[in-house]
């Protein structure tokens, strides 16, 4: 499979081709007793599957991820439903409000540490250059991960379920967790081995995903 990316041109001409088809399919709206072409909302609220673009993202994650990325996307919308299931159980035991609100504080920081990074990794790249660079902390605070562990996203994105697991005292939050964990883990050895083999002068003392760990 051709793992080349998209330009931006070939994105909007996929994109314009999906809704003329679309509209075909959808037919014209009567307005004030006139008909005319839906606009794209009005058709992206009846076409309730992805764009061609989200599937084209898809399908390629299938072919180069370690693992079908089905499941995690159905975890991620079934979790919360049986983790509301779980708490609003008449035998559901309430955590502390001490354990609730650390579990609270270490998530949202968890989730600002996230974004961060994602800042950061955006920032790495100059608009329009192909420059591959070893990524640094900035002067963000949240980025000092980077000196731990390679891939400071993933391990971010496991602290947040590990809080919100604390916050809930919720054992299917705490399986989500292990399950996320074990598959960034995957991915995040991956971009580590890239990233030493690209960068010769690599630093040395990086994890993958937790520091001093993996």
């Amino acid at each position: 499979m051709d793992q080349r990316p998209l330009s931006r041109t070939d994105a909007i001409r996929l994109q314009v081709l999906e809704r003329k088809i679309l509209k075909r399919m959808f037919g014209s709206v009567k307005v004030y007793n006139q008909y005319r072409l839906r606009h794209n909302v009005q058709l992206y609220e009846i076409y309730w599957e992805p764009d061609v673009l989200q599937f084209l993202q898809l399908s390629k994650l299938r072919w180069t991820g370690p693992a079908h990325p089905g499941w995690t996307h159905q975890s991620i919308g079934y979790c919360p439903a049986y983790v509301s299931y779980h708490v609003n159980h008449p035998q559901f035991t309430s955590p502390s409000l001490i354990q609730v609100f650390l579990g609270l504080g270490g998530f949202m920081l968890s989730e600002i540490g996230n974004f961060s990074i994602h800042v950061a990794l955006r920032d790495l790249r100059p608009p329009g250059s192909k420059e591959r660079k070893i990524p640094y902390p900035t002067d963000n605070p949240f980025t000092k991960l980077f000196n731990l562990v390679s891939c400071p996203n993933y391990t971010y994105e496991f602290f947040s379920w590990f809080f919100f697991t604390v916050m809930t005292q919720c054992l299917p939050a705490g399986l989500f967790a292990a399950a996320g964990l074990y598959q960034m883990s995957v991915w995040a050895i991956g971009k580590h081995k890239n990233y030493r083999k690209e960068f010769p002068d690599y630093p040395k003392n990086r994890k993958a995903i937790l520091p001093f760990v993996l």
